[in-house]
Parts: C-alpha cells; sequence; structure tokens
C-alpha cells in the first residue's frame, strides 16, 4: 500500500513538472489546455487507483465509513 502512495506522491511531482515545462514552452490557449489537461491526468489517476485498492484491501469497509463520517460532519444541514 505504502509503494502505492508514493507513486502518488511521484506522479503529483511529474505533473508539476509537465505543467511548468509545458507552460513556459505552449505558443497556444489550446496547448495550455491540453497540457493542464494532462498534468491533472498525470496526478489524478494514480490517486484514484490508490484510493481504490484502499478500499478493495479494506475487509469491513472501515474507512469508507469514516470517509462518509468525515463528509458529513463539514456538510451543514440545510433548513427549511
Amino acid at each position: 500500500m505504502k509503494l502505492l502512495w508514493f507513486c502518488v506522491a511521484l506522479s503529483s511531482m511529474f505533473a508539476v513538472f509537465v505543467l511548468v515545462v509545458g507552460l513556459s514552452e505552449s505558443e497556444s490557449a489550446v496547448q495550455e489546455a491540453a497540457i493542464g489537461s494532462l498534468a491533472s491526468a498525470i496526478a489524478v489517476v494514480p490517486y484514484i487507483l490508490a484510493r481504490s485498492a484502499m478500499f478493495i484491501r479494506d475487509e469491513h469497509g472501515k474507512a469508507l465509513r469514516e470517509t462518509n463520517r468525515l463528509l458529513l460532519v463539514r456538510v451543514k444541514p440545510v433548513k427549511k
């Protein structure tokens, strides 16, 4: 599991590198948008894979319940 999170950290750093170099070398807004999309994918896809592996590995859904609990704490109830 630690290997997956290490890969997430590496891919995030690589995404920043791709973004900085790509934006400095781009010549139009279309190229900047493509570089931004590429950098986002480089950073997000490994994170999604690591989170999925974490939930699959967790036998009783403890991590999912904890995540849901944290999300519910942050959401304020809507008053009618």
